[in-house]
């Protein structure tokens, strides 16, 4: 007896179509008498919904990592600020040598 027959299903199921050959006086006919498969529903939540709230999370953990560390944010600050001003006096004392050094230019 298939879930076309009064079977139901789970909630995670759906009815698919299967086909049996039934004997009777009249002749042989296919029924559909139905079989319990798994619905659509699981597959669309593996691979879309799931990497979605994990990558949720993610960004959340980071944010309050973040609010409970405020040095941290200071740190990436003065590192970029530190950063700039090496590569402006780098470019600063190439060009009071008179351009970039010969390895750079190819000469």
């Amino acid at each position: 007896m298939g879930c076309r027959q009064g079977c139901g299903c789970h909630w995670l199921e759906h009815c698919a179509p299967r086909y049996e050959l039934v004997r009777s006086r009249t002749g042989d006919q296919f029924v559909d008498v139905g079989y319990c498969a798994p619905s659509y529903f699981e597959p669309f939540v593996v691979t879309i919904l799931l990497p979605m709230v994990m990558l949720f999370f993610v960004i959340l953990i980071r944010h309050l990592f973040s609010l409970l560390d405020p040095s941290a944010s200071k740190l990436h600050t003065s590192a970029a600020a530190t950063f700039s001003a090496n590569v402006r006096a780098l470019c600063e004392s190439s060009k009071v040598k008179g351009g970039p050094p010969s390895a750079v230019t190819g000469q």
